[in-house]
């Protein structure tokens, strides 16, 4: 199996990659990783053969070099994209982050962002023969919700996972379909239902709930916590910024 990576950390996803490659023989052939956790060397030396993708480009529409003049050719026919036209205006509202005063970046400019990432993913699926979509989070972004949606399209599975208010728990939604609810759910909820038992509430249910109550400090979400696992040691907002300008120098690119 083949396997893409949508924005994963280097830590724990390129062990993660490492173990089903070994147990399963799921083989990363494509990585979308982050500017600041040194994925693009440490992925380049665990998968040689790996083709990796920075954030910031995959953000402004930047392919590898040929991607995009290959992916001509497997651009969808005009009746194929009516299968996205019911989910084109929600890609389009994910750009507004894009557009910071909302003035700059046209309907236009947008729809041929998205056209070009349905024209493009169809092209690294189909080149690289890919036949699942990892993604630690939520496709949800301007580049990686066009990626699912041509996943979809194809039938290409995808698994990917949903945060919860109890994430210290362990307790996390793992997801096929970002429109269907998984029917284990589905029938976990009408069991309670139909149950005349009442269930009692968990103990971190209570302390969320007693949470939400109090203070923004006491109430922020666990994901923007300073002790969150993925913002220690990271390097600060400043270094970020010079990292991500010096490779728009470097490489010149444009949004489209």
């Amino acid at each position: 199996m083949r396997a893409l990576y949508n924005c994963s950390f280097a830590d724990p996803w390129l062990k993660v990659a490492e173990q089903l490659n070994v147990k399963y023989g799921v083989e990363p052939v494509y990585w979308i990783g982050y500017a600041d956790d040194d994925s693009d060397r440490l992925v380049r030396q665990a998968f040689p053969a790996a083709v990796y993708h920075g954030y910031f480009d995959a953000w402004k529409g930047v392919f590898p070099i040929g991607f995009e003049e290959n992916s001509w050719a497997h651009a969808p026919e005009p009746e194929e994209y009516r299968c996205f036209g019911e989910y084109e205006l929600q890609a389009l509202q994910l750009m507004d982050r894009m557009d910071f005063d909302q003035h700059s970046f046209s309907y236009s400019a947008r729809r041929l962002l998205f056209r070009k990432f349905i024209r493009c993913w169809t092209f690294v699926i189909d080149h690289y023969g890919i036949d699942a979509l990892i993604s630690p989070s939520i496709p949800h972004r301007s580049f990686d919700f066009p990626l699912y949606l041509v996943c979809r399209q194809k039938g290409i599975k995808m698994i990917s996972f949903m945060s919860t208010p109890f994430l210290k728990s362990g307790r996390i939604l793992a997801l096929t379909d970002l429109y269907h609810i998984p029917d284990r759910i589905k029938l976990a909820f009408q069991q309670k239902q139909e149950s005349d038992a009442t269930q009692p509430l968990s103990e971190d249910t209570r302390g969320y709930l007693s949470r939400i109550n109090q203070s923004y400090d006491a109430a922020k979400p666990e994901i923007f916590q300073e002790d969150n696992r993925h913002h220690k040691g990271k390097p600060s907002v400043f270094l970020t910024g010079m990292k991500f300008f010096s490779e728009i120098l470097k490489k010149n690119n444009s949004w489209l």
